[in-house]
């Protein structure tokens, strides 16, 4: 697909830098560059196709060399939008951008939207949509693992996987429509069982994509955890500790902690969002205290899992066991933490044993930076399918990915159901095509102007 405007766009993070790039995409790339670029002697420079060309970018009006750059020149297709496209850099001055921006302006090229880019790739299939996003994915990563993860999907991971289902619902439909054109030979309950049979490998196929999607909402978005126990166990020491820095204020006095404070951190490529909140006891005469209190219990209500800090080092009080209470009716996966394990333990066992209530507990000191490995181990437990270190190629992280492949499941089971208590094949059609729609707005197959539009105004400009 051809464009009839030659768009730019500053393709590098703004800000001071040695080097900035600026990218031209369209019909009109050279000849807008080849009216500023000029050699030594002020002379139009000759650009060669996939070739470094060193020049300077003049302003004709002004008569001025605005700066020496290094251009090069991707011919059609071959490059990242299938159509021509410029790539200018130049010393990374904002003064300097602006002006070189403003001047392919003026020469004709127009300012690109979010992710024009990359829509005009996608338009002239150099990628699908789910590489297109993957593409944002890759430059928001936070982690090496979320950046692996987006590469392999940018290299087509996703859509490999899903093309074999696709095809395979392709051949059971052209079965079930040369069944229908035909009337007279209708479909055999044994057949009926083989196409049954196909139809049920494609859905456990995609019940597997869609069991992985927790674990990819995690390495997508990253895991919410919140640090809660009762006043002066230690929460804000275990908050500083697991972020190896002091970020919470900490103080002998209980109660310290008024508000939640976030934070985020990464344990072996798994983005942890941490929340430290206010000590929790059942009653208290501030009203400060009371606000930081309820906003623990929406932490805990909102949190993926929880670690619920006790104090090894004094008796267990009313309040730990109310906190236990509140926890089961939150219903949130926690694991138990005992601080102070380098002070002398004056926790009750029995009283202990019956707190935990099977929970995994861990011995830890976070004023001496002691169990915390061990209580990494544990967090990472709790990440669903995180141990598999083949879930990378096959985990689907992307919310709209996860709401087509559900939609393809639901319409699959409603095809089976149908082939199995012998309606007409019509009613198993209707469904596979539903469920290859769904597979294709992945990739993009199917889709519409609304859809690529909120897509890609996610994109930063340039990209």
């Amino acid at each position: 697909m051809m464009f009839d405007t030659t768009i730019v766009a500053i393709a590098t993070a703004m800000g001071r830098s040695a080097i900035s790039v600026i990218r031209l995409s369209g019909p009109k790339a050279l000849e807008i560059c080849s009216r500023l670029f000029v050699d030594k002697q002020r002379c139009p420079q000759q650009l060669s196709p996939f070739k470094p060309t060193l020049g300077f970018i003049i302003d004709e009006k002004a008569s001025a060399l605005v700066d020496q750059v290094l251009v090069t020149y991707f011919v059609s297709p071959r490059s990242y939008t299938g159509e021509d496209v410029i790539e200018i850099s130049c010393h990374g001055a904002p003064v300097i951008l602006k002006k070189i921006l403003e001047l392919l302006v003026q020469a004709g090229a127009i300012l690109a939207r979010p992710g024009e880019f990359s829509m005009r790739a996608f338009m002239n299939e150099k990628m699908d949509l789910a590489q297109a996003e993957a593409i944002r994915d890759l430059i928001n990563a936070q982690t090496y693992y979320q950046a692996q993860v987006a590469n392999y999907q940018l290299n087509g991971g996703l859509s490999k996987q899903l093309k074999p289902l696709v095809v395979k619902l392709l051949e059971i439909a052209c079965h079930l429509e040369s069944k229908l054109e035909f009337v007279e030979d209708d479909i055999e309950t044994e057949e009926r069982e083989t196409i049954n049979l196909k139809l049920l490998n494609v859905l456990r196929e995609l019940e597997s994509l869609q069991d992985n999607f927790q674990f990819g909402k995690i390495v997508h978005d990253g895991l919410s955890l919140a640090i809660i126990g009762r006043p002066n166990v230690g929460k804000s020491s275990l908050y500083n500790a697991l972020l190896h820095s002091d970020r919470a204020i900490v103080s002998d006095r209980p109660g310290t902690t008024r508000d939640l404070l976030y934070e985020s951190a990464c344990i072996d490529g798994v983005p942890i969002r941490l929340i430290d909140t206010a000590g929790i006891r059942a009653k208290t005469s501030c009203d400060i205290e009371r606000v930081g209190i309820e906003k623990a219990h929406e932490a805990i209500s909102e949190a993926d899992f929880v670690l619920f800090v006790l104090d090894r080092s004094e008796p267990l009080t009313t309040d730990d066991f109310a906190l236990q209470q509140i926890l089961h009716q939150a219903y949130r996966p926690y694991y138990i933490v005992l601080n102070k394990s380098d002070l002398p333990a004056k926790i009750n066992a029995c009283e202990l044993e019956q707190l935990i209530d099977g929970h995994q507990s861990i011995e830890v000191s976070a004023k001496e930076r002691r169990g915390l490995d061990i209580l990494k181990k544990v967090i990472l437990k709790g990440v669903p399918s995180f141990a598999d270190s083949e879930t990378a190629s096959h985990v689907v992280t992307n919310v709209r990915h996860q709401e087509c492949v559900q939609r393809a499941i639901n319409h699959l089971r409603k095809a089976r159901t149908a082939l199995e208590t012998g309606l007409s094949e019509e009613f198993a059609l209707f469904d596979l095509h539903k469920a290859h729609r769904a597979l294709g707005e992945i990739t993009g197959e199917y889709r519409t102007e609304d859809l690529l539009g909120m897509i890609f105004s996610t994109f930063c400009i340039g990209k």
